[in-house]
């Protein structure tokens, strides 16, 4: 599949900077596919969506690798910190005003029921079929 059509109609209608990125989960290092490294930054999700979005990065990214425990914990990845499904850590941050608003925020973010072992990104413009 050609996605050089898609990439350029998605950035037109959408009007943005960089290509759209591809996300994959897999449970097991087998299931990476040929071509992909590990990244060896240790970043947030949002980041390395950011990179691959504006810079090209290609590859994946194990619970090691990722920062951002929520945010690998609402993708499989690793397990959700305490704080973070209490929604102590967002209230203690200053993002919401109650510590009710906080959980209730959390409890409404979509989280898998399964555990990936890693994400693997890749900007759209650039996909590897053996993603997919």
């Amino acid at each position: 599949m050609e996605y050089t059509e898609k990439v350029k109609e998605f950035k037109g209608l959408l009007q943005t900077k960089g290509s759209p990125v591809a996300v994959k989960l897999v449970k097991s290092p087998d299931e990476i596919p040929e071509g992909y490294r590990k990244i060896s930054a240790k970043k947030r999700h949002c980041e390395y969506v950011q990179d691959a979005r504006l810079e090209g990065l290609e590859g994946y990214a194990s619970a090691e690798e990722h920062l951002c425990k929520g945010g690998a914990g609402v993708m499989g990845i690793t397990a959700i910190p305490e704080p973070v499904v209490t929604g102590k850590m967002y209230h203690k941050l200053g993002n919401y005003q109650t510590l009710e608003a906080s959980k209730e925020t959390v409890n409404s973010i979509p989280k898998s029921d399964e555990k990936y072992y890693a994400s693997i990104y890749s900007p759209l413009k650039q996909l590897n079929l053996n993603l997919m």
